[in-house]
């Protein structure tokens, strides 16, 4: 978690261009301790405690729960579209749930399936092997 939370605070801070003393000023937490945090090898015992997570989520606009997700580039941590969609998948019944979570599989095999398009558009000059352009995405069916 100590990696996951130094990566996305390192990522948050490079797309802001945000040094780490900007970052202690806005946050209120010492500098030192941004540094260990985007340092979590250097002191295998140090861990930030809630208090500065919650500060320097805050400083970099989010959310302290979207620092903690893992493997995502920056501009979806700080998408307002991760709370509507949270605060959707939340507020739905089960069915609702069910639906939104059979959406998101199918979309990410669909995608999975699919070539890339900038390197599918060179190869055939626009079009895929059923002759339709790489914009077109018929719609799958489980």
């Amino acid at each position: 978690m100590k990696k996951i939370f130094a990566h996305n605070v390192a990522s948050l801070m490079a797309k802001s261009n945000m040094t780490q003393a900007a970052l202690a000023q806005k946050s209120g937490v010492s500098q030192r301790t941004i540094s260990n945090i985007l340092n979590p090898e250097s002191d295998p015992n140090y861990s930030p405690t809630l208090n500065n997570i919650e500060k320097i989520s805050n400083a970099l606009g989010v959310s302290p729960w979207q620092m903690l997700i893992g493997a995502v580039a920056a501009d979806i941590i700080t998408s307002k579209d991760i709370d509507k969609l949270i605060h959707s998948f939340t507020s739905v019944s089960d069915e609702g749930r069910e639906a939104i979570l059979s959406v998101s599989k199918r979309e990410v095999r669909y995608h999975h399936m699919l070539p890339d398009p900038a390197s599918e558009k060179l190869r055939t000059g626009g079009q895929n092997e059923l002759g339709q352009t790489t914009k077109h995405h018929p719609q799958k069916h489980d």
